[in-house]
């Protein structure tokens, strides 16, 4: 038994460390040496669905990640991610639009990604279980739990509001966390 426990968290050890390597590849290369931006934060979206562990309630074997404001670009990056699996859930891509009720349809997402400002309004509160990740969002939204950014140089970066994820009950990975550019809002 202890040789399995060794050889998993051997492999956990792997993940974690590929991730990073990933990750921190996404950071340092410029926006223009991506086939497209909207390639680029779907990577982002994807490696953040790996690394944030859901409360124990999920039971669903699938993972649903809402999105507003995609446009045909973002619609076709995302959908790559459409059926991929992540923490053994598979990833179902759900587009919202004016006409379904964002109230309830939310409540059966895992992750919501804005990825432009949108006209669909999203509910004050989210529910729990739910993380809000936005791209160049709004800075006095205090519902994303991870905004991607552009730094100076035009590269993406994301910042981490701590008290949103807690606030949404999920738990991130100390990796996403250290490397993120910025975190606020306490612990999480």
């Amino acid at each position: 038994m202890s040789r399995l426990v060794s050889a998993l968290n051997t492999i956990i050890g792997y993940q974690k460390r590929l991730f990073l390597g990933v990750i921190t590849a996404l950071i340092m290369l410029p926006l223009h040496a991506w086939s497209s931006e909207a390639t680029l934060q779907a990577a982002f979206v994807y490696n953040f669905i790996k690394f944030i562990d859901w409360p124990a309630t999920e039971v669903s074997a699938s993972l649903r990640l809402c999105v507003l404001g995609a446009n045909s670009e973002m619609h076709e990056a995302l959908d790559q991610l459409n059926g991929k699996t992540a923490n053994k859930k598979v990833i179902e891509i759900v587009y919202f639009s004016r006409a379904m009720p964002v109230a309830t349809t939310i409540e059966s997402c895992q992750m919501v990604y804005q990825a432009n400002r949108s006209t669909v309004i999203l509910p004050q509160t989210l529910p729990k279980g739910v993380v809000l990740v936005a791209n160049e969002p709004d800075q006095k939204d205090l519902n994303v739990s991870i905004a991607l950014l552009r730094n100076t140089e035009g590269r993406i970066e994301f910042s981490i509001n701590q008290s949103a994820v807690s606030s949404s009950g999920v738990k991130m990975s100390s990796q996403l966390l250290k490397l993120a550019t910025s975190t606020r809002g306490g612990k999480g």
